[in-house]
């Protein structure tokens, strides 16, 4: 038996239906409109030029000069060794001098540091090379081929490499031994590194 809606259902739904049409729409009005395009990013930092700092210089360069000719005076007297010592003053004498806002740098070495190291130096790396020439002498002679190989490295590999790790160390030195206001400098990296980087610089110039 099939059904039939009578005049009665469907005046009654009709204003049901229309009461629900405009709840409907504010709704989706009221929904967020979904975009294709990126979030917004904030902008990058405006780059700034590095604030300078005010190093200004205090002494009497006649001191300085007074200083070394005393110095040299002595390490003729010594042979050498006061040179160490009198470096050390002058360094001292020096870092005194220059202040950065209002306060000096202060050198904390001393000559004995830079007579050990030197010691150092010599004994682990310049006797070795002088050892190994005098046998390469002896043994093939200086006419030899080999002698001139031995010294073909030294000028061209075994010196820069020295130089460049002497250059690295003794400024890293000099910086571990100055304090501005109790801060202690510090320099980081490797000499190594430092010298091969030179070294390959170097034969790329």
């Amino acid at each position: 038996m099939q059904s039939r809606l009578t005049p009665a259902t469907t005046i009654g739904a009709a204003p049901a239906l229309a009461s629900e049409v405009p709840s409907f729409a504010a709704s989706v009005l009221a929904a967020p409109v979904l975009t294709s395009s990126p979030p917004a990013t904030p902008s990058a930092p405006v780059l700034t030029e590095p604030e300078r700092l005010p190093f200004t210089w205090v002494g009497s360069p006649w001191s300085l000069v007074r200083i070394c000719i005393f110095n040299a005076f002595l390490t003729v007297l010594t042979v050498g060794v006061y040179n160490f010592w009198g470096r050390t003053e002058i360094r001292r004498r020096t870092w005194s001098s220059v202040h950065l806002l209002g306060d000096p740098l202060v050198y904390h070495g001393t000559g004995r540091e830079l007579f050990r190291g030197f010691m150092t130096i010599f004994a682990m790396v310049l006797v070795p090379i002088l050892l190994i020439g005098t046998v390469m002498i002896v043994l093939y002679g200086q006419a030899s081929m080999v002698w001139g190989l031995y010294q073909a490295g030294l000028f061209l590999v075994v010196y820069p490499l020295l130089k460049a790790i002497a250059t690295y160390r003794a400024r890293r030195y000099r910086l571990s031994r100055t304090t501005w206001r109790g801060i202690v400098g510090r320099m980081n990296g490797s000499s190594s590194e430092f010298a091969f980087v030179s070294w390959s610089s170097a034969l790329l110039y």
